[in-house]
């Protein structure tokens, strides 16, 4: 699958996204995956939809060099045709989680570059690879290419949830290791004489659509217009959320109260039979009702229906706690303060 001149054996790729997929779950195993085998998941369906179109595409990229490979030109024809209407799937899921959490959370207003960023690169590479299904340096460079957009969401979450890192610094470190990784592929292939443009190229494109972020958030006569009209367009629809009012049982009610967070950012506490939450945000106290849908799960009364803290109970005790934005899934655990 290369010419003679490549230093880069484009056959081999399928073995080297093997490495994509402990990345993959790595990241997203707290988020998903492992709510997902537990039989937890509160994900929409679209996140479901949007999990198995990667899946599929990750599967694709790993077969598919390796069938060139192998010498199996039908079967990666085959294949080659079914991603005819596995991208344009692809394209519209993230474009439907885009949407959807968008219409969940409007007060983070989006934006053009932060809307479509990923769907553009994809879709450009995609475009790239089969315009050029007949030079193989140029349609596997591109493919590859999709496969390195896959990088930052996973290397992202596994920052968040597993080094406990914050944004923008997150941001900035997965840049980092996304360039070094562009920059040896072309050093690498300098010397290349067909298709070495095309990780320049996607270098280039994560540099306008990625890494300006860092510095451009809206763009002049486009933004916020964009995003307002994006969440008229009929992609998703809003959750259905029963939210409940029950009595908390008096066994429990004591399992709650306390501060929360690392350094007790959150405080729950008894006001009579009831529960209530009191944070401070942007140096203001606030607080709100906690609304007891039983089975240790609260919605507050300031959020509803679309958000939900589960506590964990353990012993007839709590030490934790997960929030649940309606549909998403969890966004992540909060520990009782030491």
């Amino acid at each position: 699958m290369t010419s003679t001149s490549s230093k880069i054996n484009f056959d081999k790729f399928g073995y080297y996204i093997l490495g994509l997929i402990p990345i993959v779950l790595l990241g997203f195993w707290k988020s998903y995956f492992s709510e997902l085998i537990a039989g937890t998941s509160r994900h929409a369906s679209i996140f479901h939809f949007h999990g198995m179109m990667m899946s599929l595409w990750i599967a694709m990229l790993l077969v598919q060099p390796l069938l060139i490979r192998k010498k199996q030109f039908a079967a990666h024809r085959i294949i080659g045709k079914v991603s005819f209407v596995v991208m344009p799937l692809l394209l519209l899921s993230i474009l439907q989680i885009m949407h959807y959490e968008g219409n969940l959370f409007p007060e983070n207003e989006l934006t053009f570059i932060g809307t479509m960023n990923g769907v553009i690169t994809m879709s450009t590479f995609y475009l790239i690879a089969i315009w050029n299904k007949s030079s193989i340096n140029i349609h596997a460079r591109a493919m590859v290419c999709t496969g390195i957009t896959m990088i930052q969401p996973a290397s992202d979450r596994i920052m968040f949830n597993i080094f406990n890192m914050q944004a923008p610094t997150v941001f900035y470190v997965s840049w980092v290791m996304i360039y070094l990784l562009l920059i040896a592929l072309m050093i690498i292939e300098r010397k290349q004489k067909v298709g070495r443009w095309v990780f320049p190229l996607y270098l280039g494109m994560h540099i306008i659509f990625v890494s300006s972020m860092a510095v451009i958030t809206k763009i002049p006569v486009i933004d916020p217009a964009f995003g307002k009209w994006f969440l008229t367009l009929p992609l998703t629809t809003a959750p259905t959320v029963i939210v409940k009012d029950l009595p908390i049982p008096e066994s429990e009610i004591d399992r709650y109260p306390g501060k929360w967070g690392d350094n007790g950012e959150s405080e729950i506490y008894k006001r009579g039979h009831q529960l209530w939450e009191r944070w401070i945000e942007n140096g203001k106290a606030d607080s709100t009702r906690l609304l007891y849908q039983g089975k240790s799960e609260f919605i507050p009364d300031r959020n509803k229906p679309f958000k939900s803290l589960y506590f964990l109970v353990k012993d007839g005790k709590t030490d934790a706690f997960s929030v649940y934005y309606g549909g998403i899934g969890n966004s992540g655990q909060t520990k009782r303060m030491k």
